[in-house]
């Protein structure tokens, strides 16, 4: 597993443990109340006040800590199993012997007119800023199409490299450019884009592989059998929605200048 363990019980009793001992001194402080003289009484009351607080906020950052470590959880638990996907897929492809296609292929797929979301999941950019920068930049200011990217955490500026290309474009911006990086964890070195149509078109996916010769580096994955792409649209839009819910710096929706 990657990232941090799930919350164990000796935290949580641990935790409560210590808001059980504030408890029983802020009653020791209303005993001592009753046997003080009323001149004291005001300071006493204001002592009293001061604790409860600190408890209080104490228990708020427990309870915001214990569910941040369960989303790291869940996240972990989303990113291994679109990781198992990923693997089932290629296995397939090289049993099957899937045809190979050139990055000539991204441009057909993520122009459509039928594509309105584009979900990327990218270990290094190198396709995003190298051989479709063009079509993402175009897609995103001209076209109105929304790009959602998941990345490792070391590429943020690589992302925000790709942000600044969208936001200097001189047409336009009606898109959205929005990503999130998985903080401390490793992805598939293969890069994984779903193209989602607007409505009831099928959605269609591709693999891409840096490290293969310029005219083999896209792998379209087919829609039979459907329950690859089905896997990897749920997987992918799982982990985006728990990403979305925690600190993982969101970058988005960019706000495009006009």
């Amino acid at each position: 597993m990657h990232g941090k363990e799930p919350v164990k019980l000796e935290e949580v009793l641990g935790s409560w443990q210590a808001l059980l001992v504030e408890l029983v001194f802020l009653f020791s402080i209303a005993l001592l109340d009753i046997f003080t003289p009323p001149a004291y009484h005001a300071v006493i009351i204001g002592i009293v006040l001061a604790l409860l607080v600190v408890s209080l906020i104490s228990l708020r950052l427990y309870v915001g800590r214990y569910k941040q470590r369960e989303s790291e959880a869940m996240i972990d638990q989303v990113v291994d199993r679109l990781s198992e996907h990923l693997v089932e897929i290629l296995v397939d492809a090289w049993q099957k012997k899937w045809p190979a296609e050139s990055e000539n292929v991204i441009k057909r797929l993520e122009e459509n007119s039928d594509v309105k979301e584009v979900w990327v999941l990218t270990p290094d950019f190198r396709a995003d800023l190298g051989c479709k920068k063009e079509t993402v930049v175009e897609n995103v200011c001209c076209n109105g199409k929304h790009y959602n990217y998941i990345y490792p955490e070391k590429f943020h500026k690589e992302f925000d490299e790709l942000v600044g290309a969208c936001d200097s474009h001189s047409k336009a911006r009606e898109g959205s450019l929005r990503g999130y990086c998985l903080q401390g964890r490793r992805i598939t070195p293969v890069g994984l884009t779903i193209c989602s149509p607007a409505k009831h078109g099928e959605a269609k996916a591709y693999l891409y592989f840096p490290g293969a010769p310029e005219d083999s580096r896209v792998l379209e994955i087919p829609k039979d059998p459907p329950k690859y792409l089905g896997d990897l649209v749920l997987t992918f839009g799982q982990l985006w929605g728990i990403l979305s819910g925690v600190r993982h710096r969101p970058v988005g929706p960019k706000p495009l200048r006009a």
